[in-house]
């Protein structure tokens, strides 16, 4: 698994994450510290890359795109903890 940690979380923890035997690099390493979500989000889906972020629009993004689903397409319980809670967006499916 490849991760790509968002630009509203430090850089230290990517860093961690890859001294911890993750694959992992940070917005600010790419030089994406300006990039809009859609620009991020186009990336990971091109290298197959996980997004660590506390962004909710990046699960708002992979649940208009189908690419994350609720335990039941109809619990929208489900789906409200889903968006509240993401915190990794898997765009390498």
């Amino acid at each position: 698994m490849n991760l790509l940690v968002d630009n509203q979380l430090p850089a230290a923890l990517a860093r961690y994450l890859v001294d911890h035997g993750f694959a992992c690099r940070h917005v600010l390493d790419l030089g994406m510290e300006a990039s809009d979500d859609r620009e991020i989000w186009q990336l990971a889906k091109d290298e197959q890359l996980v997004i660590v972020t506390k962004d909710e629009d990046f699960a708002l993004m992979a649940d208009r795109e189908g690419e994350v689903q609720s335990e039941s397409s109809s619990d929208s319980s489900s789906r409200s903890r889903l968006r509240s809670s993401s915190a990794l967006t898997d765009c390498s499916t």
